[in-house]
């Protein structure tokens, strides 16, 4: 049977969805260490974001594919910290994420948070342009990122120009000879860096058979 003060958690969050600990020690009328425990028998989540200082319940929140939700650009994972939020999303991703898909994610800039927990050896990291891609630190993940990015990494400004060349004087070139053509001017380029850019571009072209 539910308590009077966990009922009275329940119906506050449910009104208000997040709220500080000073609030609900305030509705309580008893001490923030009191407030602390009823939220631990309730079933809460402190935000990853504003400094962790705003709590929510587990019934209220409804989290997203990647296990985030925000409420007023104040956000929660099911992950809890945010550094395991963001080991977890690296980890899972195909090719790793760049700050800016992180960001875009999480609900915030993390740019200094990224580059702190990469010094603490939290991820692998490869070079892509002025920035980085960051990749899982466990050795089985890091190898078929690795790779899958090496196989569909987006083509250079500098092959993307060249490619655009060749095709506008070679129309019916397949996607392997665009392929050819780029690599002998020493320009990395796979068919499937070669299809996605096409794509990009609303290009329909002859698949390589």
């Amino acid at each position: 049977m539910k308590s009077d003060k966990t009922r009275v958690i329940e119906e506050l969050f449910h009104i208000h969805k997040v709220l500080p600990i000073s609030a609900v020690a305030d509705c309580l009328g008893r001490s923030e260490i009191t407030a602390r425990r009823v939220l631990k028998k309730v079933g809460y989540y402190s935000s990853y974001t504003h400094n962790s200082q705003y709590y929510t319940i587990a019934s209220v929140v409804r989290f997203n594919s990647y296990g985030i939700w925000c409420h007023d650009h104040i956000c929660f994972s099911r992950f809890d910290t945010l550094k395991e939020t963001m080991i977890r999303l690296v980890d899972e991703s195909k090719a790793g994420l760049t700050v800016s898909q992180l960001s875009e994610i999480l609900g915030m800039k993390c740019y200094a948070a990224v580059h702190l927990f990469h010094k603490q050896g939290t991820f692998n990291h490869i070079k892509r342009g002025r920035g980085f891609i960051y990749l899982s630190r466990q050795e089985s993940i890091y190898q078929n990122q690795l790779a899958y990015y090496t196989l569909h990494e987006p083509l250079t400004p500098q092959a993307a120009i060249e490619l655009l060349v060749y095709y506008v004087d070679h129309p019916k070139a397949n996607y392997e000879e665009l392929v050819r053509v780029l690599q002998k001017k020493h320009l990395q380029a796979t068919t499937e860096s070669v299809e996605s850019f096409f794509k990009e571009h609303g290009v329909k072209k002859t698949p390589a058979y």
